[in-house]
């Protein structure tokens, strides 16, 4: 109607005009229409714009603005139609073609940019021949804040005015915005307001609409990323949000194993333009294969913000959520960090879906393991929980197997221990952990060793021992030597103080043992080592470590043994392979050929005992026997964990690089498994050689 109220009312006379715009007028509401909507839908999308040009009123056309966005749209915005009395001429005299300028000629909207070299804010009042310095700088310098220019109409006079105070002054620029008696046309848009990083632009009725503006202020970042299946209906059948995690890491889960990673992502930013991996990216438009992490770049101007995206496949795997309060880094292996556990399992286990919620405490663990990028962690819940099916209790560890590539050599060792004579095996599972977030990885969720029912079961009044060659540092006198052992045996259950009771009665106990078992009647079944030592628990611990020909288990560390108060001293459980298995550069630990845990001097003196010999072999052969269902185990292992491997490898890069202390690279992951069952049926078959002939 405003616009109606012009073209009757706008002292034109001549009829044929007004009858003709009478005739566009619908076409005319229709774009100006047509222009609300776009701006509402960039709105609406959080584009950002990159520049801001203002129309100059010429016959036929409009004032107004071009929007132009960072991703190349643009959008036009007209104001309502010129007065045709060309009285405003300062000079006394009518505008010569009828048009309502200062001077009698066409009024000029002003046009603002920024010079590349002054780094200025300029303006032109003559549609860009000419520029004059605002005195404004455009990007910050000396670590100051830059100030931009505001710009407006002044509501009386009709002029175009700037500000560079933020609006406290504003001054004259001298350019007729339109006509001073309101002949113009009433402009649909009111106002176009540039402040600092923002451009608003305002409607007669009030409406406005706020946009972050592209310039050298704007601190370029990641707002938002997704894959939807519209553009992806091959690998998707469901939206894909990722989450952005601290402010360099994109983490996105596919909720179903694909081969084809070749995806077409949606994103919103601050900043100009994306590359992914290298490439220039269109949301929702370009194709990049995220099979391995990729580099997505943010720009804007003459700044870059990295970020790595992961985009992971579900792998089969439960999935243990570990969030930390207030996301607290997990950095020391003293302190612990509250947390809360979600788990949520897979058809493997229970049923999908189920979930296991508890809260707790989490921090780190391992010696040389701690050491690696990826950390093993040990976690102690608030009440007793059971994961995935075992006994419930309070106290489980996250074993990373980083120096694994196959992540199979704890499993292969625990396996063999459950078929064993030994007393307890720890019980464990592969999952998937997300920390804070983030995925960190395939672990193997493992009960910890610990005096309990459910676990070492050695009564109120038993013991647990563990021969440890780093443990004076934190044993705080709960330890002590014996001869035949060169290293520390600490004592974990019970808790003691030097020289008491239960400290004196076990620290004497294993003294006996190791003393007459370098007696010369040590072979006598009532008065030798077997007076003190379990034949059965010392023979099968023995055989799979030497079978795994374990670095670790030459009375070095994780070598744990176990009493009742009134029973013998028992070896077990077994802990610790990650370095086994020819998983190792020592000069000699990597052959499968060549005795490993003989050299230890207690399994030295007891494999000088024909009893212990003639049991060493029995019980070998029955592992022999079983070789090849060791070798099932690791085949329905690697064929459980195959995708979580690959997403593993994503997240860390072991695969095809050295790892300390491997012994050799092998490549993918089959061929890493491939070397471990080669390496293990080599092994028997040498020890089958040896024992037979002992």
């Amino acid at each position: 109607m405003l616009l109606v109220g012009v073209l009757l009312f706008g002292s034109c006379t001549d009829l044929d005009d007004v009858n003709r715009r009478l005739d566009n007028l619908e076409s005319e509401v229709s774009n100006l229409k047509s222009a609300v909507k776009a701006l509402q839908t960039a709105y609406s999308d959080g584009k950002i714009v990159t520049s801001v040009v203002p129309l100059a009123a010429t016959d036929g056309d409009r004032s107004g603005w071009v929007i132009t966005f960072t991703d190349k749209s643009v959008i036009t915005l007209v104001n309502g139609i010129d007065g045709k009395d060309g009285r405003d001429g300062v000079d006394g005299k009518d505008g010569a073609d009828g048009k309502d300028g200062a001077d009698g000629k066409d009024a000029i909207a002003p046009m603002l940019r920024i010079n590349a070299v002054s780094n200025h804010w300029e303006l032109s009042d003559d549609g860009g021949l000419h520029w004059r310095d605002l005195g404004v700088v455009a990007t910050g310098s000396d670590g100051k804040d830059a100030v931009s220019p505001l710009i407006r109409i002044n509501a009386d006079n009709y002029c175009w005015e700037t500000s560079s105070d933020g609006g406290e002054t504003w001054a004259s620029t001298g350019i007729v915005a339109k006509g001073k008696d309101g002949k113009d046309g009433d402009a649909f848009f009111r106002q176009v307001t540039i402040n600092g990083d923002y451009v608003t632009f305002e409607l007669t009725d009030g409406t406005s609409f706020m946009f972050r503006m592209a310039s050298g202020q704007v601190v370029p970042r990641l707002l938002t990323m997704e894959f939807k299946a519209e553009d992806n209906p091959v690998q998707l059948f469901e939206d894909v949000g990722c989450t952005i995690v601290g402010d360099s890491v994109v983490e996105c889960w596919l909720p179903s194993i694909v081969d084809d990673k070749q995806l077409v992502a949606r994103f919103t930013i601050d900043g100009d333009e994306v590359t992914i991996g290298g490439e220039l990216a269109m949301s929702g438009n370009t194709r990049h294969d995220y099979k391995t992490p990729q580099k997505l770049t943010v720009m804007a101007a003459r700044e870059e913000k990295d970020y790595s995206v992961y985009v992971h496949a579900f792998t089969g795997l439960p999935v243990l959520w570990i969030e930390t309060k207030e996301r607290a880094e997990v950095m020391s292996k003293e302190e612990y960090v509250d947390a809360k556990f979600r788990l949520v399992e897979d058809v493997v286990t229970r049923s999908a879906g189920d979930v296991v919620e508890v809260e707790g405490q989490i921090k780190g663990r391992g010696n040389s393991t701690w050491l690696f990028p990826k950390k093993p962690y040990r976690l102690k819940l608030n009440e007793k929980t059971g994961f995935l099916g075992e006994a419930k209790d309070k106290a489980w560890v996250l074993l990373a197997n980083y120096a694994d590539k196959t992540q199979l050599r704890n499993s292969v060792a625990f396996y063999m221990s459950s078929i064993s004579n030994l007393d307890y095996t720890p019980r464990s599972h592969f999952v998937e952990v997300m920390l804070n977030g983030r995925y960190n990885g395939t672990y193997q969720l493992c009960e910890k060793v610990k005096v309990s029912d459910d676990r070492v079961n050695v009564g109120d009044e038993g013991y647990l021992l563990e021969v440890d060659a780093r443990v004076s540092e934190e044993a705080d006198g709960r330890y002590f030597y014996v001869d035949g052992i060169e290293n520390l045996i600490s004592i974990k259950h019970p808790a003691v103080e030097f020289d008491d009771i239960d400290y004196t009665f076990i620290r004497d106990y294993v003294k006996a043992a190791s003393t007459v078992l370098f007696r010369s009647y040590f072979t006598n079944p009532d008065r030798g080592w077997q007076k003190y030592l379990d034949m059965d628990s010392f023979v099968d611990w023995y055989l799979i470590n030497e079978i795994c020909k374990n670095s670790d288990a030459v009375f070095y560390t994780s070598c744990f043994m176990h009493k009742t108060r009134a029973g013998k001293l028992k070896m077990g459980p077994v802990w610790d392979f990650d370095i086994s298995l020819g998983n190792v550069d020592y000069v000699t630990n990597y052959d499968p050929e060549g005795f490993w845990i003989k050299q230890v001097k207690w399994y030295n003196r007891l494999l000088m005992d024909p009893a212990f010999v003639e049991r060493v072999k029995e019980r070998f052969d029955y592992f022999y026997s079983r070789r090849y269902d060791i070798i099932m185990h690791i085949n329905d292992d690697a064929k459980y964990l195959r995708r979580s491997a690959a997403e593993n490898n994503n997240r860390w890069g072991t695969l095809y690089n050295y790892t300390w202390p491997n012994y050799d690279i092998w490549g993918s992951y089959e061929n890493e498994v491939q070397w471990l069952k080669n390496w293990l049926l080599q092994r028997f078959e040498w020890l089958k050689g040896e024992f037979d002939g002992m």
